[in-house]
């Protein structure tokens, strides 16, 4: 039902911003059905429409979400430029820079993932997520004072998050 109100909604369009949330309604309806790779077309349409319309920051939020379904997909790689582009975009979103740390984390870039959370926690210190993730990087890169540092100031109800503590843990 909601593909078949998506496709209508698509043709009926009468703005970019119409075009835009049909297309956006479309990527949740294959994502939601567990087809990430149908979804991300309809993401990237989406953007552009919202680009072209004018609302920049809704744009951005779909490139970031573009970039999770590609790093949920294991496509670090593929992820990396949505990524940028949305930071490029909006240099100040904490968020947007943790998960572009998180990317290249993945890619086995940890030092550069590292020094992009030092910027995040400089410039909000109060970032959970960054914290949790550069306690995660830092544990995996060997620095395990550090990551417990972080790690204890942080969310452990992730697995990968008691599993970096005990990777410092036994570091020590």
């Amino acid at each position: 039902f909601a593909r078949t109100h998506g496709e209508r909604a698509r043709r009926g369009a009468t703005s970019f911003s119409e075009h835009a949330q049909a297309e956006l309604l479309l990527g949740n309806v294959e994502h939601r059905r567990g087809n990430p790779g149908a979804a991300l077309p309809h993401y990237q349409r989406a953007a552009e429409l919202l680009q072209a319309a004018g609302d920049t920051s809704a744009a951005v939020h779909l490139l970031a979400a573009q970039a999770q379904v590609l790093l949920a997909e294991g496509q670090p790689a593929d992820a990396l430029p949505e990524l940028r582009a949305a930071v490029e975009r909006t240099p100040n979103d904490p968020w947007l820079h943790t998960q572009l740390a998180l990317a290249l984390w993945q890619l086995g870039d940890g030092p550069a993932a590292v020094a992009i959370l030092n910027w995040v926690l400089t410039f909000d210190g109060g970032q959970v997520e960054a914290r949790r993730a550069r306690g995660e990087i830092l544990a995996d890169l060997g620095d395990a004072r550090g990551a417990l540092l972080d790690l204890e100031r942080a969310d452990l109800s992730r697995p990968s998050s008691r599993a970096a503590r005990g990777l410092a843990l036994a570091g020590l």
